[in-house]
């Protein structure tokens, strides 16, 4: 076995189907170039200790815990939770692991709708794997991934954040018959600016409130929204991308897509998805020249998706937002 290891998740926007995951239906999903590397080293101490630097926020945090006590979660209210979670998921499956440290470095935006939890479960799984020479698949991380988060740490999400995070690739993501997925064969770069609408929001509670109307409720509206509407609409855009992949066309379903947010989500947590910083982005970016915009990940104080037109207009439209919100270019494809 190595004496250190290194792994990288890499942060992710969702194009189309926030929230279909978990509602076991299609999603489109990929992977930017925001990442969280994680080095590994065997220590023999018995301990998992973890130091963690975010280059956007500025800030650095430290935990440690016994690795005996890693199926307690003894650090549940550290913001490093996640990485004891995903050492209690590889314990459960009769993983054998050892005193580590972890030195762990991100520039991927916290709470934003970028996945930064999932991306940071991602690398720090992939990290063991390689320091422990465990043979762990691409989609073993996915699950052990998940686990952590929404077994171990009752976050209501789906796989779309893991596996896209695990993957340096735009996929199509199938969780309707099982979970599936497929690179998605784009003709020509999607060129991108994703908006920080600001504030704070609980993630958290916009996922469980709304598993809690769609699968114990089964609220009509809902139902249709994730299990219907939605789900077209992916399906429509994948065929656009891997066709005639005109951006107008794309960033149409994306403006329907958030339509059906607005109406079919939005009234099941309005304290969290009723964001006016949301809705003022959005109008914002309508208004500078974008060809789609809707927000990514759980909705709310996070982030939003848009399509432009080209390289040039990227640049414009984050320019234009310079002085209201934090703008991050990148393209996909």
């Amino acid at each position: 076995m190595p004496d250190s290891a290194t792994g990288v998740g890499f942060g992710r926007v969702c194009l189309l189907g926030d929230h279909c995951d978990w509602a076991r239906r299609q999603v489109l999903a990929s992977s930017i170039d925001r990442r969280i590397v994680t080095q590994a080293w065997r220590t023999g101490s018995g301990e998992i200790r973890i130091a963690i630097s975010n280059s956007v926020s500025n800030a650095d945090d430290h935990a440690s815990f016994e690795l005996r006590r890693a199926l307690e979660l003894p650090i549940r209210e550290s913001s490093l939770k996640y990485v004891n979670a995903v050492v209690a998921a590889m314990l459960e499956r009769g993983l054998k692991l050892g005193g580590t440290d972890l030195k762990i470095s991100s520039d991927v935006p916290m709470k934003k709708g970028l996945s930064s939890s999932a991306a940071l479960c991602v690398s720090t799984a992939k990290a063991f794997d390689e320091l422990y020479s465990l043979g762990l698949s691409a989609d073993d991380i996915v699950r052990i991934s998940y686990r952590a988060e929404n077994g171990l740490l009752g976050i209501g999400c789906g796989m779309m954040d893991q596996t896209a995070a695990a993957h340096e690739q735009p996929l199509y993501i199938d969780f309707q018959r099982g979970f599936r997925y497929e690179r998605v064969l784009l003709k020509r770069r999607l060129p991108l600016v994703i908006v920080d609408v600001g504030g704070v929001r609980d993630t958290k509670l916009i996922l469980n409130t709304l598993n809690h109307y769609y699968f114990v409720k089964k609220d009509p509206l809902i139902v249709r929204t994730l299990g219907r509407d939605i789900p077209d609409l992916v399906r429509r855009a994948r065929a656009e991308m891997e066709g005639r992949c005109r951006l107008e066309r794309i960033g149409e379903l994306m403006n329907q897509n958030q339509a059906c947010y607005d109406k079919g989500l939005r009234p099941f947590c309005p304290e969290e998805l009723d964001s006016p910083r949301l809705y003022a982005a959005l109008e914002a970016v309508r208004e500078n020249g974008a060809l789609g915009a809707k927000w990514t990940g759980a909705g709310g104080n996070g982030s939003i998706v848009v399509l432009c037109r080209d390289p040039q207009s990227v640049m414009g439209l984050a320019e234009a937002l310079r002085g209201k919100f934090d703008s991050m270019v990148t393209s996909i494809g």
